[in-house]
């Protein structure tokens, strides 16, 4: 099993800046959590249909 980069984190600066301005805001990829491609394609499909 392939590890994921080495001190790689998620990078959510923007949507809780939005948040904090009432914008509603939903994280997908590698915003909500660092992981493989499949993962990400995943996560976007979901927060798509939650629109």
């Amino acid at each position: 099993m392939a590890d994921t980069a080495i001190g790689a984190r998620p990078d959510d600066r923007l949507a809780k800046e939005l948040e904090s301005v009432k914008v509603p805001v939903i994280t997908a990829g590698d915003g909500a959590a660092i992981g493989y491609i499949e993962g990400a394609l995943a996560s976007g499909f979901a927060a798509g249909n939650r629109v």
